[in-house]
């Protein structure tokens, strides 16, 4: 029985990838726990057999924050005495940092998963006390330099689930039917104001408005006003705070609309779905880094978010998609450029071996 802990911080683009891995290990052989800070997405205990910590732990921007880093480091060590584990697992953020350091202290197997092409200032300051170093794409490699030897190129893990469906079978999911273009439009974990607000206003104006049908997720905090928007529309929709069954929307979608983290690219790469990306500008550097790697093989087309002020630019970008079918399949094709890993695999081989 090999006893694993895992460590992320408290994103969806963090945890999700660290509850992929963890699902995927072999329930008879491995003992597994997950650690997360006390702020983060909530997760339900009852859906996982494993069991979960929380670390004290907020970004540092104050002497109070500070000291709960302080804290959360004696809660990570309290947590590596008790646990026992073989192997710890970090996913990113400055969770991870105590626990990785305290874990190469005591001789224990560390591993960094890094989902995005250019690191998180903590794995970059991580990477010297991990014994591997897994990236989710491999022009992260440049980023590692230092470190060749440990460098495992393991693509990002998504979640067991997220399997792709017949299409009528997931139009029909919806209450929708062939015949128009499936739009999605979903904004990370948290949802995106900007380009909830954004779409409706083009679509509101459009000419296409009649040939398309939408799968809106808000995310809770405007899932009031985005419905209320949707209900005076001349536009068939659904409209979800939060969607659990991810892959009965990408299964249907033909345009995804969203924002550029790591594992939003991963799933686009798994159903090889277009898509109109704009970068999350506070993590601009990063999430315009993940978008070209599809954008180059062009899969997507990416608007900058101050763009979005200019005249028509998300209007005209998406009547260049729709009035054309050939251009969706043009880039739905380009995703035949890339060789799918099976990233849950290779995670789990560098973990146990």
């Amino acid at each position: 029985m090999v006893k694993i802990l895992v460590v992320t911080g408290s994103s969806g683009g963090h945890i999700y990838p660290a509850l992929a891995f963890l699902d995927s290990l072999p329930a008879g052989d491995t003992e597994s726990i997950l650690v997360l800070p006390k702020k983060s997405i909530r997760i339900s205990r009852d859906k996982y057999s494993y069991k979960i910590k929380y670390l004290s732990i907020v970004p540092i921007k104050n002497i109070t924050a500070l000291f709960k880093f302080v804290i959360s480091s004696f809660e990570s060590l309290g947590i590596l005495l008790s646990f026992k584990p073989e192997v710890v697992v970090s996913f990113g953020s400055l969770s991870g940092v105590a626990m990785i350091i305290f874990a190469r202290m005591l001789r224990i197997k560390t591993l960094l998963q890094e989902q995005n092409v250019i690191p998180g200032r903590a794995n970059r300051f991580l990477a010297k006390f991990a014994d591997k170093i897994c990236v989710g794409f491999r022009e992260s490699a440049v980023y590692f330099k230092g470190y060749p030897k440990k460098l495992v190129f393991t693509g990002n893990p998504i979640r067991n689930e997220l399997k792709i469906l017949d299409k009528i079978q997931a139009l029909e999911h919806f209450g929708f039917h062939e015949g128009r273009v499936t739009i999605l439009v979903v904004g990370g974990s948290q949802g995106s104001r900007r380009i909830n607000s954004e779409f409706i206003r083009v679509a509101s104006l459009a000419s296409w408005k009649g040939r398309v049908q939408v799968i809106h997720i808000s995310g809770q905090s405007d899932f009031g006003s985005v419905s209320d928007k949707y209900s005076v529309l001349e536009i068939s929709n659904r409209v979800f705070a939060f969607l659990n069954d991810m892959q009965y929307a990408y299964s249907a979608a033909d345009l995804v609309i969203c924002r550029a983290g790591a594992i939003t690219i991963a799933e686009l790469m798994h159903f090889k779905i277009p898509a109109l990306i704009i970068p999350y500008p506070f993590a601009y550097q990063h999430q315009k880094a993940n978008a070209s790697i599809l954008e180059r093989n062009n899969c997507v087309l990416v608007i900058d978010d101050k763009d979005l002020d200019k005249e028509n630019i998300l209007e005209k970008a998406l009547a260049d998609l729709l009035n054309s079918g050939d251009n969706l399949i043009r880039m739905r094709s380009g995703y035949n450029n890339f060789v799918i890993p099976d990233s849950n695999a290779l995670l789990k081989q560098a973990a146990l071996n």
